[in-house]
């Protein structure tokens, strides 16, 4: 009598179309949803009126036991059953659950559906989503078919229910994450410390590597011990290499690094090569306003300051030398502790002066000969004998 008092009470049961009821599902497949939702007949579902779609199909949102709430479509379907639509249901849910997540910062799972040329189309909490491409990482991102089909943790950044709107942020976890890694890192990190890092970016004066969700700056005078033109010579963007930290500056939270090995620096050999005085053929580098860098053994480079470069006045290096150009120079000092050669081309153009008149006996029978070379010697500073 009990049973019969339910399904009399059922059947007298009063909803319309647009009526929000709640019941169980009773079957699933991929095309439909069954509901027993306290009335005479079970409510159906057509796929049509859900959320699924080819990547989330019926099968693998509903289980059989699940309670849910379902908008009345049609009393009756023509078969006996009544038209239930979950769509609406499920997205004032799905819209209650993401301004609690936003409101809460909560991380929540985004399912990549679709690139565009502008971001990732995703899915999120039974709502379609859309994260720009600025919002993807912290990184500068290149490549958004790298992200297709992935699942991302995200927070959901702005929600806008007229325009039916979701943006969701990656980048900001990142950040977060980052922050924290470089809290951690500044605890224990010393001059000294080896790192393996990836190269993120290259820039005019050096480069940027990440050692462990933090960066680091290569100078372009720490990436080689060869002179460098630009970082992109020696390193590319997503290279992993070896680094080791030469500054760290606690309060700005800057870190130097160097890629320059102690073991393969030119000067430990080639400096020791080099002799005051001496003379060497060496290839012009760079010509600077106050003077030209000349290469005298690989990796071993000195000045030749404006002053050096020629006996006459000189107004400009560039006037006197070439990048590119092979010179000699004389040494005229090594400054092993600063690694730094004083080099001159004045010098050496002397030295060749001194070995053109140095048989003064050829001049002895010419006064006048004579007299020109005394004041050539007097010019350049030195002594001759009678």
């Amino acid at each position: 009598m009990d049973d019969y008092k339910d399904m009399l009470d059922s059947s007298l049961r009063q909803f319309r179309s647009g009526d929000i009821v709640e019941g169980e599902v009773i079957s699933v497949t991929d095309t439909e949803v069954l509901i027993n939702f306290g009335y005479i007949a079970d409510g159906i579902v057509p796929a049509r009126e859900t959320l699924a779609d080819a990547a989330n199909p019926l099968s693998g949102q509903f289980n059989v036991g699940d309670k849910v709430k379902a908008e009345v479509v049609k009393k009756d379907d023509g078969e006996g059953n009544v038209l239930l639509s979950l769509k609406k249901a499920l997205q004032e849910v799905a819209w209650d659950n993401l301004k609690a997540a936003m409101e809460a910062e909560t991380i929540v799972e985004a399912l990549v559906t679709d690139v565009v040329k502008g971001g990732l189309v995703c899915r999120v909490l039974q709502s379609r989503a859309f994260m720009p491409g600025s919002m993807i990482s912290t990184s500068f991102v290149e490549n958004f078919n790298a992200y297709d089909g992935q699942t991302l943790e995200v927070r959901v950044m702005e929600l806008d229910r007229e325009k039916n709107r979701i943006i969701i942020s990656r980048k900001v976890i990142e950040q977060i994450e980052n922050a924290k890694k470089k809290e951690k890192l500044f605890e224990t990190i010393k001059k000294g410390d080896v790192f393996t890092g990836t190269v993120k970016k290259n820039m005019n004066f050096g480069s940027f590597v990440d050692i462990g969700g933090v960066d680091g700056l290569v100078h372009i005078n720490e990436l080689s011990w060869n002179r460098v033109k630009h970082p992109s010579d020696i390193v590319k963007e997503g290279e992993v290499v070896t680094v080791t930290v030469i500054n760290v500056d606690f309060n700005k939270q800057k870190i130097g690094l160097s890629m320059k090995d102690a073991k393969d620096d030119p000067w430990n050999a080639g400096s020791s090569k080099l002799q005051v005085g001496a003379s060497y053929e060496g290839t012009v580098k760079r010509v600077l306003d106050f003077g030209a860098f000349v290469e005298v053994i690989p990796g071993v480079e000195g000045l030749v300051h404006i002053s050096q470069l020629s006996s006459s006045r000189v107004n400009h290096p560039s006037d006197v030398v070439k990048e590119g150009e092979t010179v000699t120079v004389k040494i005229l000092g090594i400054d092993a502790k600063d690694k730094k050669l004083k080099l001159s081309m004045k010098a050496d153009a002397e030295i060749e002066v001194r070995e053109e008149y140095v048989n003064v006996k050829d001049y002895q029978t010419d006064e006048k000969a004579t007299t020109n070379l005394g004041s050539i010697f007097k010019n350049l500073n030195l002594d001759i004998e009678e």
